[in-house]
């Protein structure tokens, strides 16, 4: 693989560099050089000093040198045992990542008097995109560790180019490309429509839009796409593309890099897993829900040892949930605020945790990573920071560490940023679920009963227990209203719904029905104005109700019945029967 990187960029030597955590330095993460060839590259580059992979990084736009231009820089340039400053060498430094990301440079160096000529550059500039991706879902952090855990990037990356010509359509392509597509080099007729065949269906409209020229748009072609090769694989490829045109403006040709971008996709049973999360995250109604949804699906797959969920306010942690819930298993910092249910830290006790949230990126550490005790002690083995965004803030944090070394992957990447943008969405919905739960559980509670009157010849007992789960908060209600000449009246009801509206009407239904009962109405016509009452509301919510007029001396009793379930007679000896009374289904 090292030798088709040299063979792919026509290069002596190709190096990334990618920002340390703290954005002062570029440092030297992984190097190619061709055998025979001696050039070196200092291990750093500080982001503010003056050398071609400093500048080029803070331009944002690539950087390529004569071996005039080169010498201009001095020893910040590829050196030799013997020179210094290795005269004849032409170099190229391509910063990596766009919108703002400022991942690192990519560094190519050939034995080139007259430079690196256009094509090239043009491949090579293609080819940096496809590198930054593979450096953003390694993490930067991690390849800068003294002994990277996610693999070299370059070595990972399969990748080939192509040359389309768009007055005829016919097309080149090299030897990688087509083992890419999966085409044998001597079955390649230069035809589009050849690769378009072994495109899965669902995506060759897409991929037509980038390489048809009848439909092809100036500037730049990204996409991802899957294609079927011969033996039924699924292989997902990534290409960039760029159109040249001629002197009079005219598009005259199209240059592509296809990469296999197959390792940044998560596999099926990380999907799965995802998958599971989402389901889990779906019913989770408060904040801790949405905590114990977490750990439930990501710590025993993962084989973490240590997840903690928590929001963040200002600047404190508030966790949610975190396990173990011991707090002897937790560092000293975390021990210290542990002063209720769940520790409550301030993130400015742990400055490279404050770090990962205010770059808003997921951070990950291997083992022996240099932290501060109240991480370090978290993931002895490997820590990941995940901020949870939404709404375009941060608006929590999830920590997963593990005790023993953990091998971290770019397809573990892809699965823990998925998790964070679910996470974050959760945690918003779980506060307005909480916060309209609160409102409808006081409102309901308040249009109870707060106490049973006694009663001449008997006693009232209740138990309110609402058959609802998590925001529902339910309009069913019930009263016990005394009535003049030893009569009582027991009422029972329910409003469709399980919200803060239905608990108003259940309010309103109550109110009316006690006062049409005081006012001495026979149970037929009170619960008859109570149903005019609420109809003149104009609410689309229905409600049920049972009405029972108890003569306390005599033991009779009559019931109206508008829609509610048959009341229930309990017997002395405890037994119970249903009571047939007609009013509804």
């Amino acid at each position: 693989m090292t030798g088709h990187v040299l063979a792919f960029t026509g290069t002596a030597l190709v190096a990334v560099y990618v920002l340390d955590a703290e954005g002062a330095e570029l440092r030297l993460a992984e190097t190619v050089r061709s055998a025979g060839r001696s050039y070196a590259l200092p291990a750093h580059y500080p982001v503010s000093g003056r050398s071609p992979v400093a500048d080029a990084f803070r331009a944002g736009h690539p950087l390529w040198l004569t071996p005039t231009e080169l010498a201009a820089y001095g020893p910040a340039g590829p050196t030799t045992p013997e020179t210094p400053t290795t005269p004849g060498v032409s170099l190229g430094a391509l910063p990596l990542g766009g919108d703002g990301k400022g991942l690192g440079c990519l560094v190519v160096v050939d034995d080139a008097p007259g430079g690196i000529d256009a094509d090239r550059r043009g491949f090579i500039e293609l080819y940096a995109h496809h590198v930054a991706a593979g450096v953003e879902a390694a993490g930067p952090q991690a390849l800068t560790q003294p002994k990277p855990e996610l693999g070299p990037t370059l070595d990972r990356l399969r990748v080939g180019s192509f040359a389309l010509l768009l007055d005829n359509g016919r097309m080149t392509a090299d030897t990688q490309v087509l083992e890419l597509f999966g085409i044998p080099g001597e079955g390649f007729d230069g035809r589009v429509e050849t690769l378009l065949a072994v495109t899965v269906p669902d995506d060759v409209p897409a991929l037509m839009t980038a390489l048809e020229p009848d439909l092809l748009t100036f500037g730049t072609a990204q996409l991802e796409f899957r294609i079927r090769r011969p033996n039924g694989e699924l292989r997902w490829l990534g290409l960039r593309a760029r159109v040249e045109t001629g002197a009079d403006g005219t598009p005259r040709r199209m240059l592509g890099v296809v990469a296999e971008t197959s390792y940044l996709r998560p596999s099926a049973d990380e999907v799965s897993l995802v998958q599971r999360l989402s389901a889990a995250l779906a019913g989770a109604t408060t904040v801790r829900d949405v905590g114990r949804a977490v750990v439930g699906a990501l710590r025993d797959p993962l084989g973490a040892g240590r997840v903690a969920v928590a929001e963040l306010q200002a600047d404190q942690l508030v966790v949610a949930v975190l396990t173990p819930a011991e707090p002897t298993a937790w560092p000293e910092v975390w021990r210290a605020t542990w002063r209720s249910e769940w520790p409550e830290p301030p993130s400015h006790a742990l400055p490279s945790l404050a770090e990962a949230l205010r770059g808003r990126q997921i951070s990950i550490w291997p083992e022996g990573a240099d932290l501060e005790p109240g991480l370090a002690g978290i993931g002895p083995g490997g820590l990941a920071v995940l901020p949870l965004p939404a709404d375009g803030r941060i608006v929590g944090v999830c920590l997963i560490g593990w005790e023993r070394r953990h091998e971290f992957g770019p397809e573990e990447r892809s699965l823990l940023t998925a998790t964070a943008g679910l996470v974050g969405q959760a945690l918003v919905r779980a506060h307005a679920l909480d916060a309209e739960h609160e409102l409808a559980t006081m409102l309901q509670r308040s249009l109870l009963p707060r106490k049973l009157p006694e009663l001449p010849g008997g006693v009232a007992v209740t138990r309110y227990l609402p058959a609802t789960m998590g925001l529902e908060v339910g309009g069913d209600w019930y009263d016990v209203i005394p009535l003049p000449d030893g009569h009582v009246a027991l009422v029972i009801g329910d409003v469709q719904g399980h919200s803060a509206a239905a608990a108003t009407i259940m309010g309103q239904m109550r109110t009316a029905i006690r006062a049409y009962a005081v006012e001495g109405h026979p149970p037929d016509v009170v619960v008859a104005h109570a149903n005019r009452l609420l109809v003149g509301m104009e609410t689309d919510l229905f409600a049920t109700c049972c009405y029972a007029d108890l003569d306390m001396e005599e033991g009779e009793a009559w019931f109206v019945r508008a829609g509610h379930i048959q009341p229930l007679l309990r017997l002395p000896d405890g037994t119970t029967q249903e009571l047939d009374v007609e009013g509804g289904p």
